[in-house]
């Protein structure tokens, strides 16, 4: 069961990937994520907030199965955690822009944009993401760290998908990439 608990926590062995795991689990999860809701009708399996729920559980078991082998809260490999948020901060962005034709055409770049926002958020960990993830060191704490800043990088992308609708350069970004 070890190996198991191994691949979920790795999110299927991305984790293992060197150098930087977090960034290599969070890139594999941005492209199921973008995969699921761009290639899929939609149903119940491919309900983002579904996802980063189950994710998150699972990933909480997964890690604390692993710590009670290795006595390690927090190590490297596991990237379930940054799964969980991708999936999160994808949910609060794809339900914003909605049905849109214009942004349906490009979801890939707000999976990038929601990639690399997520990613600024857990390396640099401002605020209470860097309070909460210093105080607590439980297989919790690792995997609501992640939900933390994906929570701040939802907030800050839809600021700016509304900034963009309210003065209208969504149609200009849309024209540079060739899609308006």
């Amino acid at each position: 069961m070890g190996k198991v608990w191994l691949f979920i926590a790795t999110f299927a062995t991305s984790g293992l990937l060197r150098p930087a795991p977090g960034t290599w689990g969070s890139l594999a999860a941005a492209i199921v994520s973008w995969l699921l809701v761009a290639y899929t009708d939609p149903a119940w399996w491919n309900n983002q907030l579904l996802w980063a729920v189950v994710l998150f559980f699972v990933g909480w078991l997964a890690s604390w199965q692993l710590k009670k082998r290795d006595g390690r809260v927090d190590p490297g490999y596991i990237v379930i955690d940054e799964a969980a948020a991708i999936f999160m901060v994808n949910f609060a962005v794809f339900a914003f822009v909605g049905d849109e034709p214009l942004w349906q055409e490009c979801l890939w770049l707000l999976a990038l944009f929601t990639f690399i926002l997520f990613r600024v958020f857990d390396v640099l960990k401002p605020g209470i993401i860097g309070w909460f993830d210093r105080r607590f060191k439980t297989t919790f704490a690792l995997m609501f760290d992640d939900i933390l800043a994906g929570f701040v990088a939802a907030f800050v992308a839809i600021l700016v998908l509304f900034a963009l609708r309210f003065f209208g350069w969504d149609y200009y970004l849309f024209s540079l990439l060739g899609i308006a």
